[in-house]
């Protein structure tokens, strides 16, 4: 299956204890100080980054079919986001329509209240694997709130997680299962979360989700071995300038870096050693050109963009020789729904 699986939350890897306390940790790297769900950059499914305004995005993939030399339908995905900013939904589907991947969850008021994930691209001999869902409970005391989060997939129960939020901060933290590990939550002086750890100096399960002076980078360690790390440097008019996310729950690594022209267009996208430059005319994305680690041109990307300059078409052709473009091997077709 070529079409990518872009998973914005990991929670699908089933392993050694080590791994579910650090997973369990890891939930709370994707809260905010008020215990509600982080926001992440919309993107298309080739990395461009979206309107807020954008709710939905649908994208059809299609490649070369070398026997019949015509363009075929190889998948299609769709990814949604609520008012908050919180995806949704995300679902992959092969060529025959049949989904390989599911994300999808209900959400209030920037909580998520429950998730469902699916993926049915890892083997069958890893079946528990498939299927895993998140639910929370909640319960209101003297104006305090208490959040109980639990994961389970198809075998049991794999990590539960509670927290309690207060004046909207949240003020204490725990992980009950795999073990219980009382948690101690750090603010520095701005009021910005800056780690969440166990109370204990030492232990041979200790836990730990540490965040950055400058709020950039965002660590989890286990027993003092990383797990999860992400760096995320934004400029001043809040566009991103570099994102690097790696996590050993589900081996995914990801390395982006964006410039910019003065009016504020995307300029290139570098991804893990490959550079992709925007090329512009009369003011409208006109193609991108993918350059290897040599600095080579290697691929062609026209493309086509709707009234609000998002793009609606992109057809990928790859150069052969020095003056020489092969026919069109791969393109993607978005729609969108606004808000």
């Amino acid at each position: 299956m070529r079409f990518s699986l872009v998973l914005v939350i990991s929670f699908l890897f089933w392993g050694c204890t080590n791994f579910q306390g650090a997973r369990a940790l890891e939930f709370f790297s994707h809260l905010d100080k008020t215990g509600c769900w982080k926001k992440y950059e919309r993107t298309d499914f080739e990395g461009r980054v979206l309107s807020e305004k954008i709710a939905c995005v649908n994208a059809e993939l299609f490649v070369l079919d070398t026997v019949s030399g015509k363009l075929k339908v190889d998948g299609k995905e769709r990814k949604c986001w609520d008012d908050y900013g919180i995806q949704i939904e995300h679902v992959v589907e092969d060529s025959l329509g049949k989904i390989l991947f599911s994300a999808k969850s209900t959400t209030e008021k920037g909580v998520v209240l429950s998730r469902t994930i699916e993926n049915f691209t890892l083997p069958i001999s890893r079946r528990t694997d498939r299927r895993s869902s998140l639910r929370m409970t909640e319960s209101v005391d003297e104006g305090a709130i208490t959040r109980v989060y639990t994961l389970q997939n198809d075998s049991g129960k794999v990590f539960e997680v509670q927290y309690r939020v207060d004046n909207d901060r949240m003020v204490s933290a725990r992980i009950n299962y795999p073990f219980i590990h009382k948690l101690k939550i750090d603010y520095d002086e701005d009021g910005s979360l800056v780690s969440i750890h166990d109370e204990r100096s030492f232990s041979e399960s200790r836990v730990d989700f540490d965040v950055s002076e400058n709020r950039k980078e965002e660590k989890v360690t286990y027993n003092g071995e990383m797990y999860s790390y992400r760096l995320k440097e934004m400029d001043a008019k809040g566009n991103p300038i570099e994102i690097l996310f790696s996590d050993d729950f589900s081996g995914r690594r990801i390395h982006r870096k964006y410039t910019y022209n003065l009016d504020g267009t995307t300029k290139s996208i570098w991804e893990n050693g490959v550079s992709r430059s925007a090329v512009y005319k009369d003011g409208r994305l006109d193609r991108e050109e993918y350059y290897d680690y040599g600095g080579k041109l290697r691929w062609v990307v026209g493309v086509t963009v709707d009234e609000n300059g998002n793009v609606v078409e992109s057809s990928y052709v790859r150069k052969t020789a020095d003056d020489y473009f092969d026919k069109v091997i791969r393109r993607y077709k978005y729609t969108y729904t606004y808000r």
